[in-house]
């Protein structure tokens, strides 16, 4: 761990299973020889974690990629649901909006709040959390 960066021993920190075993006071050889390979293998483990984190943990929300022609917005909530995990597919809802779009969406940082915002002039924030409509606009007559 000498040739590692601050933030990499960071991560590290954060997926080692707490202190190492104390071995030094163990008598039985075949023991301490065990528990010292099993201390490495979790050390080599966490490193490898922190160094592949961008991968197994993004900071930024998920997209569509589609193959080919596919048009992204042929696919369907359905689909979606079926090929996610369980905890998001949870997270579908049928959200039916005046005849003011097509419409935009955005969130929060938090994804506490979404803002609708219709071509026509509709605007809407909604609780996320409970969809329920906090405040509504509509900004062209």
């Amino acid at each position: 761990m000498q040739d590692m960066s601050e933030e990499l021993k960071s991560k590290v920190k954060k997926y080692l299973r707490g202190e190492g075993a104390d071995l030094k006071n163990l008598r039985d050889k075949k023991l301490k020889g065990q528990l010292a390979f099993k201390e490495e293998l979790y050390g080599r483990s966490a490193k490898v974690a922190a160094k592949v984190e961008k991968w197994l943990m993004p900071s930024e929300g998920g997209y569509l990629e589609v193959d080919g022609i596919e048009k992204s917005w042929r696919i369907k909530q359905e689909a979606i649901a079926q090929e996610v995990g369980l905890l998001s597919a949870k997270n579908v809802y049928d959200i039916v909006f005046p005849d003011l779009g097509p419409y935009t969406l955005d969130f929060t940082p938090s994804g506490r709040f979404m803002a609708v915002a219709g071509r026509k002039g509709h605007l809407a924030v909604v609780d996320t959390k409970n969809l329920r409509l906090i405040k509504e606009f509509q900004v062209l007559h």
